[in-house]
């Protein structure tokens, strides 16, 4: 059954045997299309190559050469290659072509009339024709000395008469508009002619394999994951200091409550002002409610000496303590909790003001009565700054209200942690003021799934899969951190996986950071990726809560271990509440 090329171009271009078998003679061509951004005149010179030449022909479209002995760089337009045949080099040239013997130039004409200077094209082709061979001869997988290679040059747009357009561009090395139909038979035509004039040493099978390998077999030159990655974080990072902006109007009012989404700046903006207030001479308190947070800080941050950070309980057991309060005998851990903060109240009559600024983080998280007690700390009372930063989601956190002396909250309304990519996810579970992505498209969220009701097994090769596939595409494993629901999961008691082997900070000895979601809360990594969610049933906090808060500490590649079910559900962007 014969199939005419447009027929043909239904089936895929790299089925070379089934085309042949199919009846279809028909050139290989690499690469299987016209490059990217290729001249018109190029492209059809491809297209009518590909038509009329037969299958033993292989065609190279735009090899980049580099120039020897101080000579420029430069690219091959085609290279075509038969095994009994030869070599030959082809030069396109579209437009009208001229030849100006007094000024010894060559000009080209467009359709729309404008006339270019340009080089002799038959001078080009036969310096690609050398560039070439000087590759070639100098590759360990060509399997001969040399082999016989001419030249010649396409003129799409032009006419040429029998003669050609001179001695040197006689008829058997150019190829005119009317040439483009016949290209096939012109070019074997060219092929017989170089071969009587330098001797016909054919490529043969070997030789034309090596062609393919050399030029046609693609190459893929690995950038790590880690770069990739580092391009996104740094972009963030200039909007997360552009957010600094905001202290200058934080500086005109003493108390403040400054509210915005999960990724929004809110902490980075919160350590920004204690460390303002340290330099102008304030002693400061950076309160927070998470524990894990505040230790991350005191980790991690050069705190100045007048800069005291405590999560809130924290700093209550302390001032308990020095103002001589003893724990009530009998009490629970969840009642002695409970007791902190009236013992915080009470303490506050006792003992000296301890602090002239307060900065509170995670205020969502915080009583208001507990930020009435706060501020019996200061030295001023009510002319000392104090200022709440807090998450506004009401889809988590209700409407809280603050007390009436913070005044009317000042609203952050962009996301400056999280790519597009993520933030959309982020997006997909805030219920607040309308917020701007970072404007960092970044690269998707990634989703490893298992069915529903998987075994611990199955969950653990999963994540296995995943962390190994990070590290193979060239993530930095310090910039990698796994969040579940909680600890107790099949995934910490694993640990190892493979290369990666998870660590925390009661347990160093690993590579790949791990730690429950909620104690990451005010933290951030490069790459996270979040395991266990089915698991959200086992904590105190709903799933759709512990989506919000994992996928937003991720800045620029967020990785999801989970059902499919759960899966699903993030990547529909359907965010009402789940029950695990």
């Amino acid at each position: 059954m014969a199939v005419s090329h447009r027929e043909f171009r239904w089936y895929p271009r790299h089925s070379i045997a089934a085309a042949i078998s199919l009846g279809v003679d028909m050139a290989r061509m690499f690469p299987e299309r016209p490059r990217a951004g290729a001249p018109t005149s190029e492209r059809r010179v491809y297209d009518y190559l590909e038509r009329t030449l037969d299958e033993r022909f292989v065609v190279f479209h735009s090899l980049a050469w580099h120039g020897r002995a101080n000579k420029a760089d430069g690219e091959v337009d085609f290279l075509i290659a038969h095994p009994d045949l030869g070599m030959l080099v082809l030069e396109v040239k579209g437009g009208g072509i001229a030849y100006d013997p007094v000024r010894g130039q060559w000009t080209s004409q467009n359709k729309e009339g404008r006339v270019n200077e340009v080089n002799d094209p038959w001078n080009q082709a036969l310096d690609a024709r050398g560039a070439v061979r000087d590759q070639l001869w100098a590759d360990p997988r060509w399997p001969h000395r040399k082999s016989t290679m001419g030249w010649a040059v396409v003129l799409t747009d032009t006419e040429v008469g029998p003669e050609g357009f001179g001695y040197r561009e006689r008829p058997e090395v150019t190829f005119g508009k009317r040439d483009l139909a016949r290209l096939g038979p012109r070019v074997v035509a060219s092929l017989t002619y170089w071969a009587g004039i330098d001797g016909l040493v054919p490529p043969r099978l070997n030789g034309i394999d090596a062609l393919i390998k050399i030029f046609g077999t693609a190459k893929q030159y690995r950038v790590s994951l880690s770069d990739i990655l580092k391009e996104d974080e740094g972009r963030i990072i200039e909007l997360t200091e552009q957010q600094f902006e905001v202290l200058d109007g934080l500086a005109r009012h003493r108390r403040m409550a400054i509210a915005g989404c999960a990724g929004s700046g809110k902490t980075i903006l919160a350590v920004q002002k204690a460390f303002k207030l340290a330099a102008d001479g304030y002693r400061v308190l950076l309160v927070c409610f998470n524990a894990p947070l505040a230790g991350h800080w005191h980790d991690t941050l050069n705190l100045p000496p007048r800069v005291t950070v405590r999560h809130f309980h924290g700093l209550c057991g302390d001032l308990a303590r020095s103002a001589g309060l003893k724990r009530p005998a009998g009490l629970e851990d969840r009642a002695y909790v409970d007791w902190l903060p009236d013992a915080l109240l009470e303490a506050a009559t006792v003992l000296d003001p301890q602090f002239d600024a307060i900065v509170v983080d995670e205020g969502q998280d915080f009583a208001r009565e507990w930020l009435d007690t706060l501020e019996l700390l200061l030295a001023n009372g009510v002319a000392d700054p104090f200022y709440v930063f807090f998450d506004d989601n009401q889809r988590l956190h209700g409407d809280r209200p603050l007390p009436a002396w913070l005044g009317e909250p000042y609203q952050l309304t962009r996301n400056v942690r999280n790519t597009n990519q993520i933030g959309r996810v982020v997006d997909g579970f805030y219920q607040g003021p309308a917020v701007r992505l970072s404007g960092v498209e970044g690269r998707p969220v990634d989703f490893v799934t298992y069915a529903d009701g998987s075994s611990d097994v199955v969950v653990i090769a999963e994540v296995k899969r995943a962390l190994e596939r990070l590290r193979n595409a060239g993530a930095d494993l310090s910039d990698v951190v796994v969040l579940g629901p909680r600890r107790a999961g099949a995934v910490w008691r694993q640990r190892e996986f493979g290369q990666c082997r998870l660590y925390s900070a009661d347990a160093p000895d690993g590579n790949v950071y791990y730690d429950t979601i909620y104690a990451f809360k005010g933290q951030d990594s490069g790459i996270v990726v979040l395991v266990e969610l089915e698991q959200a049933a086992d904590t105190n906090e709903p799933l759709d809560a512990l989506l919000y808060v994992g996928a937003s500490r991720a800045k620029a590649l967020l990785v999801v271990v989970a059902p499919e079910s759960i899966a699903r559900q993030l990547q529909l962007h359907e965010v009402e509440p789940v029950q695990a």
